[in-house]
C-alpha cells in the first residue's frame, strides 16, 4: 500500500469516516505497530499499517487529529506521536538514551541481541563490524555495558556477567 501522498489515501480516507470507537482502535493497533518495529530494531516496515514510515506516522496524526480535543485518548499524545517520529521517521532511535528509556523487557532483549552479535562476529572470525547493530565494537561494548548497569540488581540478566562483558571487549576491542 505504498502511495506517494497521504492525501491519495483511500485507506486513511476511508477510516477517517469510521466511526470513533473504530478510530481508537486503530490508533492503538498503529501505536502497537510503531511499538513492534522499534522492538525489531527498526526492521519489519512492511510491518506498520501503512507499509511506509513517515506514512505509518502521517496517518496516525490524522486519526489523532480527528477527534474532538476532548476525547483525544489519554493513553497516546501529541508529543508520543511526535517522539515515534523522530525515532522512526527521522531514525533518532537506537540512541543510548532512547534505549536505557526501554522496559525491562525490552532492554534485556536489546542486551540478547547485542550478546548474539558478538557472538557471531568472533566465532566468525572475519573482524567484520557487519554482524554487529552498532556497527562498531566500541559502540557495541558501550551499549552492552550501559544497559547492564541499567538493570536492578534483582533483574539483571542471570545469562551475561560483568565479566563476560569484559572478555567480549578483550576479545573484539584488540
Amino acid at each position: 500500500m505504498k502511495v506517494k501522498e497521504i492525501k491519495d489515501m483511500k485507506e486513511l480516507k476511508w477510516l477517517l469516516g469510521c466511526e470513533e470507537s473504530y478510530r481508537y482502535k486503530m490508533l492503538e493497533r498503529m501505536r502497537s505497530d510503531c511499538e513492534f518495529y522499534l522492538y525489531l530494531l527498526g526492521t519489519g516496515e512492511d510491518r506498520l499499517w501503512a507499509k511506509d514510515k513517515k506514512l505509518h506516522i502521517e496517518c496516525m496524526k490524522a486519526v489523532w487529529k480527528s477527534f474532538p480535543n476532548e476525547g483525544k485518548p489519554k493513553w497516546l499524545t501529541w508529543e508520543q506521536i511526535l517522539e515515534y517520529e523522530d525515532y522512526i521517521v527521522k531514525n533518532k532511535v537506537y540512541t543510548l538514551e532512547w534505549v536505557l528509556k526501554r522496559g525491562d523487557v525490552d532492554r534485556h532483549a536489546i542486551l540478547g541481541r547485542l550478546v548474539d552479535d558478538c557472538n557471531n562476529y568472533i566465532r566468525t572470525g572475519s573482524n567484520n563490524v557487519n554482524w554487529l547493530w552498532r556497527k562498531d565494537t566500541k559502540e557495541q561494548i558501550k551499549y552492552m555495558k550501559a544497559i547492564w548497569k541499567s538493570f536492578k540488581k534483582y533483574i539483571k540478566p542471570s545469562w551475561l556477567t560483568w565479566e563476560q562483558i569484559l572478555a567480549y571487549e578483550n576479545e573484539m576491542c584488540k
